[in-house]
């Protein structure tokens, strides 16, 4: 099973958890962190966390339980200007197929929305922000960069907008030198 989490997600180290067949979303069981983890890349690479999906794997349609189903859930925190509220997971999980060489793949699946409280992405307005250029030059003896923001939704911004610029610790900022034109 692969996970990808969208950037500004921390996920808690020992908050993963399982839940399968009978007590599906009513019970849930404590499992290791994923075996692979690469920034916000996340792989089980084996099922051994439940010895019935591993000897068994999920039994299909016809199996008439709902032991075809498992869920796995974690906890995370956010870093407040990395998350994107409205920001989706996804996830690819893998298994081998009794009938074929070939592994069978749910292909690429996204979740829903990860909305944080009180910030719904379409009651607010979006801003498509681009900095120009992407990259200071250490030989030129000053560095001009123009920011743009752009509201791409129907809805208006307030009436102030508050803008955060982290200047790496490599740049001298002038002071008074950000000027706002609309």
């Amino acid at each position: 099973m692969l996970i990808d989490i969208p950037a500004g997600l921390q996920v808690l180290t020992g908050s993963w958890e399982y839940s399968y067949a009978g007590e599906l979303y009513n019970t849930w069981h404590s499992i290791s962190d994923p075996d692979l983890i690469n920034g916000n890349h996340f792989e089980y690479t084996d099922d051994t966390w439940n010895g019935d999906i591993d000897a068994n794997g999920l039994k299909g349609i016809n199996s008439g339980l709902d032991s075809n189903k498992v869920a796995i859930r974690f906890r995370a925190t956010t870093v407040c200007d990395q998350f994107l509220s409205g920001s989706v997971l996804t996830t690819k999980t893998l298994a081998n197929d009794p009938c074929s060489s070939e592994p069978l793949s749910s292909g690429e699946v996204q979740s829903p929305p990860v909305v944080l409280q009180n910030a719904i992405p379409e009651d607010f307005a979006q801003l498509l922000t681009f900095a120009n250029p992407e990259v200071a030059y250490c030989g030129a003896r000053t560095n001009e960069f123009s920011v743009t923001a752009l509201n791409v939704s129907d809805n208006p911004t307030a009436d102030s907008v508050t803008v955060c610029l982290k200047i790496p610790s490599a740049l001298t900022y002038e002071p008074n030198s950000v000027v706002f034109s609309n």
